[in-house]
């Protein structure tokens, strides 16, 4: 599955991380338009792609707030 940028790819950390777990074991790898080279085998990358769409999740629970 091929998404433009990881820290859009889902509302939250729990979804993102259990879709591309799901993904996985389907044998189906997904791949950044943004984030090339990105291996979500790899533990290094798997855990960036966790920070991502922890940053992605707070960032969106605060543009919440302020409307």
């Amino acid at each position: 599955m091929v998404v433009r940028k990881l820290g859009r790819f889902a509302r939250s950390v729990v979804v993102a991380l259990s879709t591309v777990r799901q993904f996985s074991d389907l044998g189906v790898s997904v791949l950044s338009l943004s984030e090339q080279g990105m291996d979500l085998t790899s533990p290094m990358d798997q855990m960036t792609f966790g920070m991502l769409a922890l940053l992605a999740g707070c960032d969106r629970g605060h543009l919440g707030q302020e409307i």
